[in-house]
């Protein structure tokens, strides 16, 4: 039963990274044409929001960094520093995010 759940678990995992890698990969994509197109328009609204698919970016790096570290670790303890690692920068990100909304109000009026 526990092999099972353990399979289970990792096929999970494994389907979670793939769909991240997919994220990632379009934060990309977002970023890079959001802010070329900004700055080529002259636009700060355009750039701001390119400002935000980096933060998105990062973010989905480090759920991507999370997921594949639960992947390779088998030692329970070393998953939770990984997490609570994940966590912090995940918060920070959240706190520029707010920032960033702010920011793009302003500019925005």
């Amino acid at each position: 039963m526990e092999s099972t759940r353990a399979a289970s678990r990792l096929a999970a995992l494994q389907s979670g990274i793939r769909v991240e890698a997919l994220t990632v990969i379009w934060m990309t994509l977002e970023g890079v044409v959001a802010i070329a197109a900004g700055v080529a328009a002259g636009s700060g609204l355009l750039v701001a929001f390119g400002a935000d698919s980096v933060i998105e970016l990062i973010s989905g790096g480090v759920l991507l960094w999370r997921l594949a570290a639960e992947t390779r670790q088998t030692d329970l303890t070393q998953i939770e520093a990984v997490e609570r690692r994940a966590t912090r920068i995940s918060a920070v990100l959240l706190a520029l995010l707010c920032v960033y909304v702010v920011a793009a109000a302003v500019i925005g009026l």
